[in-house]
């Protein structure tokens, strides 16, 4: 198997080849240059015994899956929050698995030598690389994603009981909003616990393959900083003596810049503005270092400056997915019901894009022709200028990200899905 990923055969993807990169070739390559660097220096016997036992440890691997709705007494929620929750009530402890008549089991505590279930005292979880190593530095990093090193301590510190059903279970992560990783951290820093960015990659995580499953994935990290950040206000009036205006800034930003950045770019386009607005000194002063450094981090991160124009486009492409994201929090302080948890799919094959969503991109394209034409026509030249600007990017990004063909199959699909719907309803009527 592993000739046959250092040869390609079995690359099938980019994850693959990230997989065959990072995890084979990568220390493939150092084990011979190690060996060849023995067999020509010679090296005595215990560093010898040492480097066998090294690579011995690297196959010894043992693999083991956790599927919480196995046991009874565990949350039988449908959200991540509580998978997290579940196994960390669990972590450092050794049971019995003893079988229900309902299928189920139940975990009985015992000593190490009569246990069939062990859970050992580890987990993982992800976090953003370059923009929280800054974010670090200013204290005001979040926890994010899969890939997190937390104590038990602090976890415990921030435990809470809750009754689901006729169960007690503990609750660590909670799931008042999808981003449950970004509402705990607020929760850490009120027990004053520290956060901070690691500036090494300690695991990988799958992005998105195609624009389908970006868009479930950036929907929902764009739903919950409005609803999280009243706990931030809680936490800056707790620390007011001891929070800098910067960590402060830095923690806004980063819950509202969904809601305040999206917002303030639809109203651009929708409403015409001053023609001094775009040589305005205090926008150039604003725009080129953010745009600066936007493009370093992408170099830094191994892409080209070129590249940030690409970045540009996908991102004028996420901006209805964004304001989705924020009004499905709106709707959440307003009803009360929070919106489901949408899982990024990890499927070889491509992820469709609703009828909706097929309409809304081609619908904001419609829109900066549409307006470019008329504002020329109007004399208002600068927004003119502001949309056919836009206006290219986005063609762009509708050609590159979400092709023409793929685009018109999901829309096809869509309309015939619910053509058939609609047949099969008066049928049963």
């Amino acid at each position: 198997i592993g000739a046959e990923f250092a040869e390609g055969s079995m690359v099938f993807s980019h994850t693959d080849h990230l997989f065959v990169q990072k995890v084979i070739s990568a220390p493939a390559t150092a084990l011979r240059v190690r060996a060849a660097a023995l067999r020509t220096e010679g090296k005595p016997l215990p560093l010898l015994e040492w480097d066998i036992a090294r690579l011995r440890a690297l196959f010894d691997v043992n693999i083991s899956f956790f599927e919480r709705k196995k046991y009874r007494h565990l949350s039988h929620q449908p959200n991540k929050a509580m998978n997290l929750n579940s196994y960390i009530s669990l972590i450092g402890s050794t049971f019995f698995e003893k079988p229900r008549d309902d299928g189920t089991f139940e975990l009985l505590a015992c000593s190490p030598e009569h246990a069939n279930f062990r859970v050992p005292a580890g987990a993982t979880t992800d976090v953003q690389y370059l923009q929280h190593q800054g974010y670090t530095y200013w204290n005001a990093t979040f926890w994010v994603g899969a890939n997190a090193i937390l104590r038990c301590t602090a976890l415990r510190d921030i435990r809470q009981i809750k009754q689901e059903d006729d169960c007690t279970v503990p609750v660590y992560i909670q799931d008042k909003t999808v981003i449950e990783d970004t509402g705990s951290t607020i929760d850490l820093v009120n027990r004053d616990w520290i956060l901070f960015n690691y500036p090494d990659r300690l695991s990988f995580s799958a992005t998105p393959r195609d624009f389908g499953s970006l868009i479930i994935q950036r929907r929902r990290w764009s739903n919950g900083g409005l609803i999280i950040y009243p706990s931030m206000l809680q936490y800056a009036r707790k620390r007011s003596v001891r929070l800098s205006v910067l960590e402060f800034l830095v923690r806004t930003q980063y819950l509202l810049s969904p809601t305040l950045t999206n917002g303030a770019l639809m109203l651009l386009f929708l409403l015409p503005f001053n023609p001094l607005l775009l040589i305005n000194p205090f926008v150039l002063f604003v725009a080129v270092p953010y745009y600066y450094i936007y493009g370093r981090d992408l170099r830094l991160a191994g892409y080209r400056w070129a590249d940030l124009f690409r970045v540009y486009s996908l991102n004028l492409l996420l901006m209805p997915v964004n304001i989705a994201g924020v009004l499905m929090s709106i709707r959440q302080l307003i009803t009360g019901k929070k919106a489901p948890f949408g899982r990024t799919p990890k499927i070889e094959g491509r992820t469709r894009m609703s009828t909706g969503q097929v309409l809304i991109q081609w619908g904001v394209f419609s829109y900066f022709l549409f307006f470019s034409a008329a504002d020329l026509l109007s004399g208002r030249y600068a927004h003119a200028l502001f949309c056919l600007f836009n206006l290219v990017f986005y063609f762009y990004g509708l050609t590159a990200f979400i092709p023409w063909k793929e685009a018109w199959e999901d829309l096809r699909f869509g309309v015939t899905k619910w053509v058939r719907r609609g047949k099969e309803g008066r049928v049963g009527s």
